[in-house]
Order: structure tokens, then C-alpha cells, then sequence
């Protein structure tokens, strides 16, 4: 899948070495998580490569640079935790951070969401403290509803509605 300027395509272990950097990177993981160790990292890329077999159209997509070839993160449509409805999140390395690539993948996500996958609505939760984040889910269309506790944390939970729901 391409955007402007990204190619996005399902992870794989291939993506581990960038990924565990990404995932051990102390500032990007600070809304997140604990960094990962290697091990950490090992275990949850098999969970997430896993997870996304079982649910075709849905899962964890590496992103790299059209321009370069340079990884830019990972980006996901998954079960938001204890729910039914599908999350969008992402993690972006720091070289990427303030330049609209999360805008971007985000948004043709949000529309993948909708086109492909027919999805009423998509979510979003994320740490209060993240504004950047919060910028992002803004931009391409989410709205913030309230906070809910998600992954062990109180977080602010945001969601778009694709269709009107009967009244």
C-alpha cells in the first residue's frame, strides 16, 4: 500500500532489528510503554505477526520512506484492549517525528478503515500528556470523547463514526 510518500506493508521478521531499535528508543516509547529489551521485543513481534494471520485486512504495518527506503515506524489497526472495536495507533522513529508522516499514514488508514474494511467506526486512545498524538487523531478526523481506562491506564479515548447511526 502506498501513500505520497510512504510504503506500507504487514510486518514480518524482517522488520525486527528496526523495530526493537524502535521499541528501545526511551522517547518514543514514552507514552507507550516500559522500552523493550531484545527479548521483549522478540516475544511481541511474534504475538503481533500472529495476531495479524488471524485477522486478514487488519494488523501491524511496517512504514518506510518512498523516497529512501528509510523506516518510519509502525502502524496498526487492531482490537482496542478489552473491546470489540478497532484501533488505529502508530509509533514513529524520532527522525520522522514533526514532519506530517503520521498524519499521513494515519489518515489513508482511517480511510482504509472505512473503504476497504466497511468499519462503522475506527478508535484511538492515547496517554493525556501526548499532545502530539492527540494532534494527529484530530487531524485526520477522530474526535475526543472522554477518558477511558485501556491497557492499564487511564487514557483519552477518541473514535470517528463513518456511518449515522438510526436514532
Amino acid at each position: 500500500m502506498l501513500t505520497a510518500r510512504t510504503q506500507l506493508r504487514l510486518i514480518s521478521w524482517d522488520d525486527f532489528d528496526e523495530y526493537h531499535q524502535l521499541s528501545a528508543d526511551p522517547e518514543v516509547m514514552k507514552y507507550i510503554s516500559p522500552v523493550f529489551t531484545p527479548e521483549q521485543s522478540r516475544k511481541k513481534l511474534a504475538e503481533l505477526i500472529e495476531w495479524q494471520e488471524r485477522h486478514p485486512g487488519r494488523g501491524y504495518w511496517t512504514v518506510r520512506s518512498r523516497e529512501d527506503g528509510r523506516f518510519v515506524g509502525v502502524f496498526c489497526l487492531r482490537k482496542l484492549d478489552r473491546t470489540e472495536e478497532t484501533e488505529i495507533g502508530y509509533r514513529i522513529s524520532r527522525d520522522f517525528w514533526g514532519k506530517g508522516f503520521a498524519s499521513e499514514v494515519a489518515e489513508f488508514l482511517v480511510g482504509y478503515a472505512r473503504d476497504t474494511l466497511r468499519l462503522e467506526r475506527i478508535v484511538a486512545v492515547t496517554d493525556p500528556h501526548n499532545l502530539a498524538s492527540q494532534r494527529v487523531l484530530e487531524k485526520v478526523g477522530l474526535q475526543y470523547l472522554e477518558d477511558r481506562y485501556h491497557y492499564g491506564a487511564k487514557l483519552r479515548y477518541f473514535f470517528r463514526n463513518f456511518t449515522e447511526l438510526p436514532s
